[in-house]
């Protein structure tokens, strides 16, 4: 009886935590604007770059972000997976 309660215990924590550390879907949309924008200003001193991540963002098949780390502003561009 003891190891029932204690395995829903657990499961039911685990789901918590799970619930918790995943962000929601607003927040993601928050961070993703407030990056594109940091993106776009620094796009903007660049002659024709902007114009080709505003270009790839726009392809429904292609998924494009600035590599968080790159200092450079570097642009990658993923094919999404056929349905």
């Amino acid at each position: 009886m003891m190891k029932k309660y204690l395995c829903a215990g657990i499961l039911t924590l685990l789901a918590a935590l799970l619930a918790f550390t995943v962000p929601s879907n607003s927040q993601v949309t928050e961070k993703e604007r407030a990056f594109d924008e940091k993106v776009k200003k620094f796009l903007d001193k660049l002659s024709g770059t902007d114009e080709y991540y505003q270009y790839m963002k726009s392809l429904p098949e292609f998924e494009t972000s600035i590599h968080p780390q790159s200092r450079a502003g570097v642009a990658v561009s993923c094919k999404k997976k056929e349905k």
